[in-house]
């Protein structure tokens, strides 16, 4: 039994939603989202003072953190939206083993008279006597996560002291499994790697020999045409291609974060040498790494510098015409953005480079103009976001709907016959009703939980009024508001708010409705030009 602690108003229900964490084992039924529909679909249907709210569910990822966590968070933008007024979850493990992540969460959720109810413990949010309780358990889950993570580590070690290892050849170029799983070389990728290597040897550049692989009509690892300097770079200085594995090259922050970090000397690693087939042989290899390092020192290139340079503006530009990413570079000690297409070779030649300190006065000026026009702008966010996909859930479902229906009356045409073929077919009838019927319940999940267009609306506006009143942008994170900067040309950007799928975003630069337009003067060397800017809504 639920106690919950949330009252309803008279004559309306209570808006009920459950969380889960779906098991990645396809064979755990229990854990299946079907499974769990079915259940909470049952546990709220039998309330008479509850609405189903639909089912939030998480694809076998880590309680480590809840901002990787997709549906949690549309979860909690409904639930603060009132759209939710009690999630259900099966354990406060499942809420999140955080610490630092639960606790600000479940007090913010109280103050929006949101209820979470945790069934293992059977304990309310809303009572705040459970809150050292809550407390003890996070701080048991966390703990449970840290020492699990320890054994594992601990494991992993052992395993590579021992020199045990896993390849998986579909992320090597050059390496394939055969049909007993073994690592074998992909003699059509191979000979390819074979030529990289001769060619960097011989004095060519990552950029040449990204032309010679275009031209020749070679494919990457995932199906691509085009070839980057730095893939090439990678596949040179790995030394699986002359028969040995360096293992740890990468390492776990810390359970919580579970960010992967590049081991530069901070914990052992271990070289095996001549453990897999060889590609290319060790002279060769050698003499490559020789010039690659020779190169590094000449241009004082080092991982800490490589690292200094991520910052928001990183990845922000996009390139309408390659469909490129722009990267961050200093031109003369000035930070500039260049599309990504032209970092070692000028393949894009419509793009135009970007000064970042114009991007500094540009940013607070157009959330200025948005913050003046506040009211306008979430009419404009609602409309572009109307859920064109509701329709097409709602005829699925009315479609699902006509086929149960059929097959309902056939079971009562065949419900009084006997007979070992009539309990076959009432057998085969009862089957496609209950597939029928699982997919119409991930359906009309799927529907009740799509964020509604004012609710995605009005997280967009409260990332705005949170945005700092200044002239010149500082350290603030514009990126929470402000998805891509579609740079059509210098003096033309568009700022894109919604969603960040480029993808959506038209491949025509002059087809991107731009609104909200102001302008800028800047000067670019001697002249003065005016940068018009604005913002895309990206549904």
């Amino acid at each position: 039994m639920i106690n919950y602690l949330h009252k309803a108003k008279i004559g309306e229900k209570l808006k009920v939603a459950a969380y889960a964490r779906i098991s990645k084992d396809k064979t755990d039924l229990e854990s299946s989202l079907e499974s769990q529909i079915k259940h909470y679909t049952t546990l709220i249907s039998v309330n008479p003072m509850w609405e189903f709210a639909g089912i939030y569910a998480d694809d076998g990822i880590s309680g480590a953190s809840i901002h990787k966590r997709n549906q949690f968070q549309l979860m909690i933008a409904k639930a603060f939206a009132k759209e939710i007024d009690i999630i259900l979850v099966k354990s406060i493990s499942r809420f999140a083993r955080n610490c630092l992540d639960a606790l600000p969460l479940i007090q913010e959720l109280r103050d929006a008279n949101v209820e979470v109810f945790f069934e293992k413990e059977n304990l309310s949010t809303l009572d705040t006597k459970n809150d050292t309780y809550i407390t003890l358990y996070s701080k048991f889950a966390e703990e449970e996560l840290t020492s699990m993570s320890n054994n594992v580590n601990w494991t992993i070690k052992n395993k590579m002291k021992s020199g045990k290892f896993f390849i998986n050849a579909a992320q090597i170029y050059g390496f394939m499994f055969d049909e007993n799983r073994n690592l074998i070389i992909n003699e059509k990728e191979a000979k390819w790697i074979r030529v990289m290597f001769e060619m960097y040897a011989d004095g060519h550049n990552s950029a040449e020999i990204a032309d010679l692989l275009e031209r020749n009509g070679v494919k990457t690892l995932t199906g691509l045409d085009r070839w980057s300097p730095s893939s090439i770079r990678k596949i040179i200085r790995n030394e699986k291609y002359c028969g040995n594995v360096l293992l740890q090259k990468t390492y776990s922050e810390n359970p919580l974060s579970q960010r992967r970090i590049i081991n530069h000397g901070e914990k052992e690693q271990y070289l095996i040498e001549d453990a897999i087939p060889t590609i290319v042989s060790k002279d060769l290899w050698k003499r490559c790494q020789g010039r690659m390092n020779d190169n590094a020192s000449t241009y004082k290139i080092g991982h800490k510098q490589c690292m200094n340079l991520k910052t928001a503006f990183t990845g922000f530009g996009f390139c309408p015409y390659c469909r490129n990413h722009y990267f961050r570079k200093f031109n003369r000690k000035t930070e500039m953005l260049y599309c990504n297409s032209n970092k070692d070779r000028f393949k894009c030649q419509e793009s135009e480079s970007v000064f970042i300190e114009d991007l500094k006065h540009i940013i607070p000026k157009l959330v200025k103009k948005l913050k003046d026009n506040e009211s306008e702008f979430r009419k404009e966010l609602i409309k572009a976001f109307e859920l064109k996909e509701d329709d097409s859930l709602i005829t699925e479902i009315k479609q699902l709907d006509t086929q149960i229906a059929n097959l309902r009356r056939k079971q009562e045409e065949y419900a009084n016959l006997t007979g070992d073929a009539f309990e076959t077919i009432k057998n085969e009838i009862r089957k496609q009703i209950n597939e029928l019927s699982d997919k119409k319940a991930l359906l009309e999940n799927k529907r009740l939980t799509n964020l509604s267009p004012e609710t995605r609306a009005d997280s967009i506006i409260k990332e705005l009024r949170k945005f700092p009143d200044e002239e010149v942008l500082k350290d603030y994170d514009f990126r929470n508001l402000f998805r891509q900067m579609v740079v059509v040309n210098r003096d033309r950007l568009i700022f894109v708010v919604g969603s960040d799928d480029v993808n959506t975003i038209p491949y025509n630069p002059n087809a991107i409705p731009m609104s909200f337009i102001d302008s800028y003067d800047h000067k670019v060397r001697s002249t003065t030009t005016t940068c018009y800017f604005g913002i895309f809504i990206n549904k």
